[in-house]
């Protein structure tokens, strides 16, 4: 199996924009291919994506429906704009992927392997956050912070959270989340093989 990609995503875009996980993904796989192709028009060098709906539904384990429903989000927040010569990142939005402080950062796993206890990107966020806060620091559980320092709001952390439960990859022991022990070995796996994507 190939390895899982550890995505950096910046906080900031996602709450000053009121982005989905999935749609910031979107916007930082534009972001990134628009980086590498480079035109002149009329005199001035133009930056643009040639990067394909399609290719970034496979790179990012999303239905390609869903990414042209994001991408048309995207551009009616004014982020990004089609040309003929494919999308380019509005410049107010350039700014924020060049000027990120270490505390906007924060990493996203994206390997398949998550989706079996995970039904969306954000799931696999909160799940993540749960993994580091019990088995890398010893913290005890407390919902509030979960949401307090990822982007996603605080029903969709209950229900995460809830779903987890549920479907038995955790559950709660004294203030404690203890993962399954299927879900455990996954989550090492995952960690230990993933590759970082700036």
């Amino acid at each position: 199996m190939s390895k899982g990609k550890i995505f950096i995503i910046n906080k900031r875009v996602i709450l000053d924009f009121k982005m989905c996980i999935s749609e910031y993904l979107v916007l930082m796989s534009i972001v990134k291919s628009e980086r590498k192709f480079k035109t002149m028009h009329k005199g001035t060098r133009v930056r643009y994506s040639e990067i394909k709906g399609i290719h970034i539904a496979d790179e990012l384990l999303i239905n390609p429906s869903n990414v042209s429903r994001h991408i048309n989000k995207l551009k009616r927040k004014y982020c990004i704009d089609k040309t003929k010569f494919g999308y380019c990142v509005a410049e107010h939005i350039e700014s924020y992927f060049n000027d990120v402080s270490k505390n906007d950062c924060i990493l996203f796993y994206n390997d398949v392997r998550l989706y079996e206890f995970c039904k969306t990107p954000e799931q696999i966020l909160i799940a993540m956050y749960l993994w580091n806060e019990f088995y890398l620091k010893s913290n005890e559980l407390n919902a509030k912070e979960v949401f307090t320092n990822i982007p996603v709001d605080k029903k969709t952390v209950y229900n995460a959270i809830n779903d987890l439960n549920n479907n038995q990859t955790i559950r709660e022991w004294k203030n404690k989340v203890v993962f399954s022990s299927k879900a455990k070995q996954i989550f090492y796996d995952v960690i230990n093989e993933s590759e970082i994507n700036y």
